[in-house]
């Protein structure tokens, strides 16, 4: 079985955290199921004008899979661009295709020049998958049409054999953080819709009401110096951590007391999985497809999204109560043993021969 591949998000030595999931897939697809790939991927992030170029680049190398014609079926990663650009591939050698949306992609799939194009990949798609059902929604309600392969919900999945629950002493005194201080862990993106500003504005508020903790953000991103800025008071308490591996993030969660994630919007929040696979329990916000996976009172906590003062309510809350910590985490593995990304990239598998089955 062989796949052509097509993502705009890809990671590389240089960015190994962007669109890491994607290659993460392909090769537990590859490792559990022998499926050989071509890739047609960019690990280069855009924005703005650097999209043009990264887009043409992308174009370019998809028509030169295309007449190379080495493929058995199409898989788009993110409905803008590779969706619209996997018609190219997909109609030209007669070859089924498969689309995976993730969340924002779904909404800037939707912009006046591309809707028609990733509309049409829909419908010509033999099956669409979508991280979550409120995706899936939100798919349906933004195209106005039903796949006609229908819809699969199967998120991208947790390694349930790395992130694990460990010594949580040990790697706390690995971060250099005290003895007896809860640690509250943020990571992804530092931009404005993971509602980072919200998060830096309720530690200043949690310092403010004595509660004592150390918070860790890691990632990069536009934010960075303003969450700086907000943070400066409490500086002593908050460790930018900047960008690791995806394999080093383990013992990060491990050191953590709660993990915080308080988008404004979410496909889902795959990272809240890897939090739960290590036993910690997680605060976010009731949006998107968080809650289901986040249940409120059982591995977590759920707020409303922007809502600061109840953020840093739950925090404290949290931070005071560790038997109600432990009550959490005693659950949270459990979650994340429902998404191992072995069980979800079986069910792609499934989805390439029913396609390659149909055809």
């Amino acid at each position: 079985m062989r796949v052509l591949l097509l993502s705009n998000m890809y990671p590389s030595s240089a960015d190994p955290g962007y669109g890491s999931f994607v290659s993460r897939q392909q090769h537990r697809l590859t490792s559990d199921h022998g499926v050989e790939f071509s890739l047609v991927v960019s690990a280069r992030r855009g924005g703005g004008w650097a999209n043009v170029g990264k887009y043409a680049r992308l174009l370019g190398s998809t028509i030169v899979a295309t007449l190379r014609g080495d493929y058995d079926i199409v898989h788009a990663h993110y409905l803008l661009p590779s969706a619209a650009f996997a018609l190219l591939p997909a109609l030209a050698r007669h070859r089924p295709l498969v689309i995976t949306a993730h969340g924002t992609d779904v909404y800037t799939g939707q912009r006046p020049f591309w809707k028609g194009l990733v509309t049409r990949a829909l419908r010509r798609a033999h099956r669409v998958i979508v991280v979550s059902d409120f995706l899936g929604r939100e798919l349906e309600a933004g195209y106005g049409i039903q796949p006609r392969g229908g819809v699969l919900v199967s998120d991208m999945g947790v390694d349930t054999a790395l992130f694990t629950p460990g010594d949580r002493d040990a790697a706390r005194r690995t971060r250099g953080l005290p003895d007896g201080v809860p640690h509250v862990l943020f990571v992804g993106n530092l931009v404005e819709t993971k509602g980072v500003a919200d998060l830096a504005t309720a530690l200043v508020s949690l310092a403010a009401r004595k509660t004592g903790f150390r918070a860790t953000f890691v990632g990069g991103g536009p934010m960075l110096a303003e969450l700086q800025r907000i943070t400066g008071p409490i500086r002593d308490s908050v460790t930018f951590a900047g960008v690791l591996p995806h394999h080093a993030l383990v013992d990060v969660f491990r050191s953590a007391d709660l993990f915080v994630l308080p988008s404004h919007r979410e496909g889902l929040g795959l990272v809240c999985l890897e939090a739960l696979a290590c036993g910690v329990p997680v605060v976010a916000v009731r949006t998107g497809g968080i809650p289901e996976i986040i249940a409120d009172g059982v591995n977590g906590v759920l707020v409303e999204p922007g809502d600061r003062v109840a953020l840093a309510d739950a925090l404290e809350r949290l931070l005071g109560d560790a038997t109600l910590r432990s009550r959490l985490a005693a659950a949270a593995r459990a979650t994340a043993l429902e998404h191992d990304e072995a069980v979800q990239a079986a069910r792609v598998a499934q989805v390439y021969a029913d396609a390659l089955g149909s055809g």
